[in-house]
C-alpha cells in the first residue's frame, strides 16, 4: 500500500507540474483575447489595441500590404510584408513601428498576423482575407522654409534657417531628410552652390516638426567676394514636395 500511495503521489505531483507549466504557457499567448484591433494610419504608423491590464510582448507581428487597385480578391502572394519581432505592447495598446516602404497619397489594403511563443507559421489560407483599407497622406510641400541669420566665426561663414512641416514627410527610415540645405552664390541671380545642413535641431511645435538647420562655408572659398546671397531649401523625404525660402544676404565684412 505504501508503494502504491507513493506512486499515486508521484503521478499526482507530475500532473500538477505539467498543468502548471501548461497554464503558464497559455496566459500570454492568448492573443485573440488580448489584441483587440490594429490600425495602419495615414502616416504609415502601425498601432495595436489590447484589452490587457499589463504590458505584453508578442513574439511576431507580420503585416501584409498591397496597393489597392479595387480588386475584389487580393492574395497574400501579391502583397509585400514586414515582420516585427519581440514587440512590446503597452497596456491598452501602442505603436509597433512605421512602415517606411509606403508611398504617399496612395490607397493600400493591409492585414496583420500575430504569433507568440512559436515560429511564424502561415495559418491563414490564401483566399479572400479580411483586408483593411487606408490611404496615406498627401505631404504637399514643406509648410514653411525660412532663411534666418548668418555670421562669420573662425574664418567660416555660417548660414541658418528653419523648416516646419508634418513629421512624416520630413523623415524616412534613417531619420530626417537629407534634402535640407542652403543654396548660395556671390550674386543674387546665381545661387548655384549648395551647402547641406550640418547642424539640425528639431522640436515639436503645435503638433508639427520645426527644424533649425545650419550650414557652413569656409571663408577661403569666398576670396574676392564682398557679399554672399543665400536661401534655405527643403525637400520631403516622402514625396517630391519642395520649398525654398526668401533670399537673404550677408556682407563678408560683417563680424
Amino acid at each position: 500500500m505504501k508503494k502504491v500511495s507513493l506512486l499515486l503521489v508521484l503521478v499526482a505531483s507530475f500532473a500538477f507540474l505539467f498543468s502548471c507549466h501548461k497554464e503558464e504557457g497559455g496566459v500570454i499567448p492568448s492573443i485573440e483575447n488580448k489584441i483587440t484591433g490594429y490600425t495602419l494610419d495615414t502616416t504609415g504608423v502601425l498601432q495595436l489595441k489590447t484589452s490587457s491590464d499589463f504590458d505584453m510582448v508578442v513574439d511576431m507581428v507580420k503585416l501584409y500590404y498591397v496597393e489597392d487597385t479595387e480588386q475584389t480578391h487580393i492574395f497574400r502572394i501579391d502583397a509585400d510584408s514586414i515582420a516585427f519581432k519581440n514587440v512590446l505592447v503597452p497596456k491598452g495598446g501602442g505603436i509597433v513601428d512605421t512602415i517606411w516602404g509606403l508611398k504617399p497619397n496612395t490607397a493600400y489594403k493591409y492585414y496583420a498576423v500575430f504569433e507568440d511563443f512559436t515560429p511564424l507559421v502561415d495559418t491563414i489560407a490564401d483566399t479572400l482575407l479580411n483586408w483593411k483599407s487606408v490611404k496615406t497622406m498627401n505631404p504637399g510641400i514643406p509648410e514653411r522654409v525660412k532663411a534666418d541669420t548668418a555670421w562669420i566665426n573662425n574664418d567660416t561663414l555660417w548660414l541658418f534657417g528653419t523648416v516646419r512641416s508634418h513629421w512624416r514627410p520630413l523623415m524616412d527610415s534613417i531619420g530626417l531628410t537629407r534634402d535640407l540645405k542652403f543654396e548660395w552664390g556671390t550674386e543674387e541671380a546665381a545661387l548655384d552652390n549648395n551647402v547641406v545642413a550640418q547642424k539640425v535641431l528639431d522640436t515639436i511645435v503645435g503638433g508639427k516638426m520645426e527644424i533649425t538647420i545650419g550650414g557652413c562655408i569656409p571663408k577661403r572659398v569666398l576670396t574676392g567676394a564682398a557679399k554672399v546671397w543665400y536661401r534655405a531649401y527643403a525637400k520631403h523625404a516622402w514625396g517630391d514636395g519642395e520649398q525654398s525660402s526668401e533670399i537673404k544676404s550677408i556682407s563678408l565684412s560683417a563680424k
